[in-house]
C-alpha cells in the first residue's frame, strides 16, 4: 500500500439540503457563568493588524470586486486537475507576459465558482458545505473553494514556483531543519492535559483540508521517483547523521505532493496559485456531519441519529475489502466512518469524534422524545445546530482563552457572553474564510504538543496501560478490547490525565521518525517526517517568510541574526544562522515555534496574532453564531443561557461510560487543587424542557 494514498483527499461533487422549520420557546433572563482562566500576566499593546474593525483592509474586499455568486451544479465541475492544469497554463502564460515581455495566446478559462446558488435568508439551518451562510458572498466559508491569504503569496516565480531564498537560490532542505532545530526533547505543559492538542486538532480539521495534486489517472502518489515536477516537491534525505536516515531508511526522499492548484480569488481573475479547502471554513461540526448529502446519508438512521456499533456504541465500522486508511484490521475489527475521511488518522481523532457522534444521539434522543410530531430531518438538525453551539462554545470559552491568553482573547472580542445575552456581531464584510497562513503554517503549532506515550486509564485514573502513538496510526484495534483494557473509556482518561507538551521547537520522534512508518520488502523501514512536510507545505503554498509576518502583525522588526535573538533563544538562532543565508529566507513555521511566549499565551507573538486573527474571522464573519440575536439562526435567550452551561468535561461526562469522576475544566490538569476531580453528577445537564415545541 502507498502510504500517501492514506492521505491523498479526493474532490467531490457538492450538494444542499433545504428544509423550513418553525421555532419556539419564550425568551426570560437567566444568569450563567461561563468557565473562564485568569492571567495575571499585565496587557500588551496589540499589534495593529489584530485590531480588526469594519474599515480593516484584511477583511474587506478590494475596490471594485464583484462577489461571484458561483456554483458549477452537480455533474458540471471539471476535477481539480483540470483546473489547477488550466491555473498552471494561465499563470505561466502571464509570467512570461508581465515578466518576461512576451505575447501569449488567450487560453480559454473555466471557472468553477460562477453558477448560481439558491440561497433562502429563512432557512435557519446551516447548509453541510458552508455556503450562503453569507448573503452577499455566498461563496464564502463553502466547502471545496480557495483559501483566503492575511500576506500576498511569496512564489520564486511570482504566481507558481514554491518560495525561494532572497538571492533566487533554493532554501535549505526541510529534512535538515527538521533533523537539527525540530529534534526531540520532552518539555511539557504541567498544568495543560493533552486534551487540549486533541481538541486543537478537532477545530483544526472542522476548517481545513488540503486538496493534494494526484497523478489524473490514478488515485495514488505520482512522486515516489524522487524527482522534481510541477506535482511533487521531494524532501532530499540527505546524510543528516542527527536524523540517521541514511543508515536506517536507505531511502533518496521523502514524497510529497504539490497542493492542488486553483485560481487566487473567487471570480478566477488572480492566477497566482491557490489552493483550495476541501472542508468548510466555519466552525460547524463538519468533521462530524460531512459537506455533502451523500456522504451523510450513509451514516444516518431513524429519528435523525447516527449508525453506532450496538454494544460498544462506536463508529460505524468501514467495510471496504481494502481500505487504503486502516492497518491491521479483521473482519470483526474494522476502521471506523465518519463525517471526516480523516477519522483513522490517529487514536484521539477516532475517540473524539466518536464522543461528538454519541453527543448527537444522545440529543436526538432527547428531543425526539421531546416532540414526537417532529420528522426525522427536523429532529436532526435540530440536534445539529445544537452540537455545534457546543463545538462552539467549547472552543472559544475553553480552548482559545487557554492557547491565546485570556487577556488577548478578552481584547478580541472572543470570549463568549454570560447568562441570557445574545449579541449582534455578525459582520457580511468580513470574510470567515480559512487564512492560507494559518492550513499551511500556524495551524499546524499542536504538532509540536503531540506526546510519544499515550496513557490508557481506569475509572479510578489509574494506569492500566499505554501504547505509542506510532504504533497507532490508522489502527482501531483498541477500541474494540472493552472488556480487557476498557476501549474508548480508558483512551479518553488517558487523555484527560496526561499532560502536553510545550509549543516549541521540539517534536517527538513518532511524528518526525515513525509517521506513518511500515517495512518495504527488504525490512527496511519508511516513514514520513511530519516536521519536514509542514515546513515543505509552507513553501509549496508561498508563505513569506517570518520576518514578513512580524511586519504584518506590527511587532518589532527583525533585519539581523542579532535582533532575531531578542526573540528568540540563541541556540536556535546558531541553527538558523548554520542553516539559511539570509535573516529574510528563515520559514514562518520553524521560527514561529522557537520565539519567546508572553502574555500567558501557549504560542509567540507572531502565531498569536495571526491565531487571533483566524479566530476572530470565523466569529464575526458566521451568520449562523450561536450566540446571535438575528433570525432565523437564533437560539432563544434561555435557550442559550443553558448552552453555555455546556463543557467539554460534561460532553466526556454524558458519554463516556464507567467514568464517575472527572476534572472541571478538561484542558487543565486535576493536579490543581482547584481543579480536582469531582462527580460527574454535579456537572448537571442542560433543561431540555425549552426544546420543547
Amino acid at each position: 500500500m502507498n502510504l500517501l494514498s492514506l492521505c491523498v483527499l479526493v474532490l467531490v461533487a457538492s450538494s444542499a439540503y433545504s428544509q423550513q422549520s418553525s421555532y419556539y420557546s419564550q425568551p426570560q433572563q437567566l444568569q450563567q457563568t461561563p468557565i473562564t482562566f485568569n492571567s495575571n500576566q499585565p496587557l500588551f499593546s496589540l499589534p495593529v493588524a489584530l485590531k480588526s474593525s469594519p474599515n480593516d483592509q484584511i477583511i474587506m474586499p478590494q475596490p471594485g470586486f464583484q462577489p461571484p455568486v458561483a456554483f458549477a451544479p452537480s455533474g458540471t465541475q471539471q476535477s481539480v486537475q483540470t483546473i489547477g492544469s488550466i491555473q498552471q497554463q494561465i499563470a505561466s502564460n502571464l509570467f512570461k507576459h508581465r515578466v518576461l515581455g512576451t505575447n501569449v495566446p488567450n487560453i480559454p478559462r473555466f471557472c468553477s465558482f460562477q453558477s448560481d446558488i439558491e440561497c433562502d435568508p429563512n432557512f435557519p439551518y446551516r447548509q453541510l458545505n458552508g455556503s450562503c451562510n453569507n448573503l452577499n458572498n455566498l461563496w464564502w466559508g463553502k466547502a471545496e473553494t480557495p483559501y483566503k491569504r492575511y500576506l500576498d503569496s511569496d512564489y520564486a516565480d511570482k504566481v507558481n514556483e514554491p518560495r525561494a531564498s532572497i538571492d533566487g537560490s533554493e532554501l535549505p532542505n526541510a529534512r535538515d531543519i527538521s533533523c537539527t532545530l525540530h529534534r526531540e526533547a520532552h518539555e511539557i505543559e504541567p498544568f495543560i492535559t493533552h486534551i487540549f492538542m486533541q481538541w486543537g486538532q478537532i477545530v483544526s480539521h472542522d476548517i481545513s483540508s488540503l486538496s493534494l495534486t494526484t497523478d489524473e489517472e490514478r488515485d495514488i502518489s505520482s512522486c515516489d521517483s524522487c524527482v522534481r515536477t510541477q506535482k511533487c516537491m521531494p524532501i532530499m534525505i540527505q546524510a543528516n547523521v542527527s536524523c540517521g536516515c541514511v543508515n536506517q531508511m536507505r531511502h533518496e526522499c521523502l514524497e510529497f505532493l504539490r497542493s492542488s492548484a486553483a485560481f487566487g480569488d473567487l471570480a478566477c481573475n488572480d492566477v497566482r496559485r491557490e489552493q483550495l479547502n476541501l472542508q468548510t471554513s466555519y466552525l460547524d461540526a463538519s468533521i462530524v456531519y460531512g459537506i455533502i448529502e451523500s456522504d451523510l446519508a450513509p451514516l444516518i438512521e431513524g429519528r435523525g441519529k447516527f449508525k453506532v456499533q450496538r454494544g460498544r456504541n462506536i463508529l460505524p465500522p468501514d467495510m471496504t475489502p481494502e481500505p487504503s486508511d486502516c492497518i491491521d484490521f479483521t473482519d470483526k475489527r474494522r476502521c471506523f466512518l465518519a463525517g471526516d475521511n480523516r477519522v483513522n488518522q490517529n487514536p484521539g481523532l477516532q475517540m473524539l469524534q466518536t464522543v461528538l457522534v454519541r453527543e448527537h444521539n444522545r440529543i436526538a434522543e432527547i428531543l425526539g422524545s421531546l416532540n414526537p410530531t417532529w420528522n426525522d430531518r427536523t429532529v436532526f438538525e435540530e440536534t445539529r445546530r445544537i452540537v455545534i453551539a457546543q463545538v462552539q462554545h467549547i472552543t472559544y470559552n475553553e480552548y482559545v482563552p487557554i492557547l491565546l491568553g485570556e487577556n488577548v482573547a478578552r481584547i478580541m472580542g472572543l470570549l463568549p457572553l454570560q447568562g441570557t445575552e445574545q449579541t449582534n456581531i455578525y459582520d457580511s464584510r468580513v470574510d470567515p474564510r480559512t487564512a492560507n497562513e494559518f492550513a499551511a503554517g500556524v495551524g499546524r503549532f499542536g504538532h509540536s504538543m503531540i506526546r510519544s506515550i499515550y496513557s490508557r486509564v481506569d475509572s479510578n485514573y489509574k494506569n492500566i496501560g499505554s501504547f505509542m502513538l506510532r504504533n497507532k496510526f490508522f489502527r482501531s484495534n483498541m477500541f474494540y478490547d472493552d472488556d480487557v483494557n476498557g476501549g474508548l473509556e480508558s483512551v479518553a482518561r488517558g487523555f484527560l490525565k496526561d499532560p502536553s507538551m510545550k509549543v516549541d521547537r521540539w517534536f517527538t520522534e513518532d511524528i518526525s521518525r515513525h509517521l506513518f512508518e511500515t517495512n518495504d520488502e527488504f525490512s527496511r523501514p519508511f516513514h514520513f517526517d511530519l516536521v519536514s512536510v509542514n515546513i515543505q507545505r509552507g513553501r509549496d503554498h508561498g508563505l513569506p517568510a517570518y520576518v514578513k509576518f512580524r511586519e504584518f502583525c506590527k511587532l518589532a522588526p527583525i533585519r539581523s541574526w542579532d535582533e532575531m535573538r531578542n526573540f528568540i533563544h540563541s541556540d536556535s538562532v546558531d541553527i538558523f544562522m548554520s542553516l539559511y543565508k539570509f535573516v529574510e529566507d528563515v520559514d514562518l513555521y520553524s521560527a514561529g515555534l522557537s520565539e519567546f511566549k508572553q502574555n500567558g499565551a501557549l504560542v509567540g507573538p507572531t502565531f498569536t496574532c495571526v491565531l487571533a486573527k483566524q479566530f476572530r474571522d470565523l466569529k464575526f464573519g458566521d451568520r449562523f453564531w450561536y450566540e446571535t440575536s438575528q433570525a432565523p439562526a437564533s437560539f432563544t435567550p434561555r435557550q442559550l443561557a443553558e448552552i453555555r452551561k455546556m463543557s467539554l468535561s460534561k460532553l466526556l461526562c454524558r458519554n463516556l461510560k464507567d467514568t464517575p469522576k472527572i476534572q472541571p475544566r478538561a484542558m487543565i490538569s486535576s493536579k490543581l487543587k482547584e481543579n480536582a476531580l469531582i462527580d460527574c453528577s454535579e456537572l448537571t445537564d442542560i433543561d431540555w424542557s425549552l426544546w420543547k415545541s
